[in-house]
C-alpha cells in the first residue's frame, strides 16, 4: 500500500484494502515500522450494556498485537440508524491505548459524511463532519490501479460473486472432461507435457494479438 498522508488518503485506501466499500462496518488498519500492514473489518459493533466496552474490543484488538502493530488506523462507518459512533471508537480507542497501541487516526462516517474524532480543529473537521470524497479521482486510486490492482468493488456482494465459482465448475460433464486429461504429477512425460502446454498458450496469444482468435474454430 502507498504511503498514507491524510484522512482523505484513509478514506480512499480502505476499499482498496479490504476490496470493496464497507458500510455499517468497523475496520481497523495496523501500522508497523510506519508502514500500513493488515486491514481488518468487522460488522458494526451490536452490543449490550453489559458487553460493550472491554471483552469484545479487546478481542479486536488482540488480532493487531498479533500482527505486531505500534500504531493503528481507525474508522467506522455508523449505520443510519445510529448515534454512537463517538462511543465504539472510544470503546475502540481504549482497548488499543491499553495495549499500547497508538490511535493514529480515528474516523467517524455516517449518512455519507465524515469526521476525524482526534481533530478539534471545528474548521477542519465540523461538528456535522464533511461530504465523503470521490475516491476515484484520488491520488490512492491512481497509484493503485497504476500497479495493477482493479478497482474496488461496490460491496461485500460483488467481492462474493466475483470469487464464487462458475456455474461451469459443477457441471459433471466438465468435470469428467477434466480429469480424463489430468496428468499424474509423477508421470516422466509431465516435463513435455508442460512444455507443450506453453507453446500452445504463447500460439494462442499471438493468434490473439494477430486478430485471429475465433476465425477458424
Amino acid at each position: 500500500m502507498t504511503t498514507l498522508t491524510s484522512p482523505h488518503d484513509l478514506l480512499a485506501a480502505i476499499p482498496f484494502l479490504i476490496g470493496y466499500h464497507p458500510t455499517d462496518s468497523l475496520v481497523l488498519v495496523c501500522l508497523k515500522d510506519e508502514s500500513v500492514g493488515m486491514a481488518m473489518r468487522v460488522d458494526y459493533p451490536v452490543l449490550t450494556k453489559e458487553e460493550s466496552s472491554l471483552e469484545a474490543y479487546d478481542a479486536l484488538v488482540y488480532h493487531l498485537i498479533r500482527e505486531g502493530a505500534e500504531g493503528a488506523l481507525v474508522v467506522a462507518y455508523v449505520p443510519d440508524s445510529r448515534t454512537d459512533g463517538e462511543e465504539v471508537l472510544g470503546n475502540l480507542a481504549t482497548a488499543l491505548i491499553r495495549s499500547n497501541v497508538q490511535v493514529r487516526e480515528s474516523l467517524l462516517i455516517c449518512n455519507g459524511r465524515w469526521r476525524s474524532v482526534l481533530c478539534a480543529d471545528i474548521e477542519c473537521c465540523p461538528p456535522e463532519g464533511r461530504e465523503l470524497p470521490e475516491i476515484s479521482a484520488s491520488r490512492i486510486a491512481l497509484e493503485q490501479v497504476a500497479q495493477g490492482r482493479p478497482m474496488p468493488f461496490t460491496d461485500l456482494a460483488g467481492l462474493a460473486d466475483s470469487i464464487s465459482p462458475l456455474p461451469l465448475a459443477t457441471d459433471g460433464a466438465f468435470a469428467a472432461n477434466v480429469a480424463h486429461y489430468r496428468v499424474d504429477p509423477e508421470s516422466t512425460s509431465l516435463p513435455d507435457l508442460q512444455r507443450d502446454g506453453a507453446v500452445s498458450v504463447i500460439d494462442l496469444a499471438s493468434r490473439f494479438i494477430a486478430g485471429s482468435i475465433g476465425q477458424d474454430i
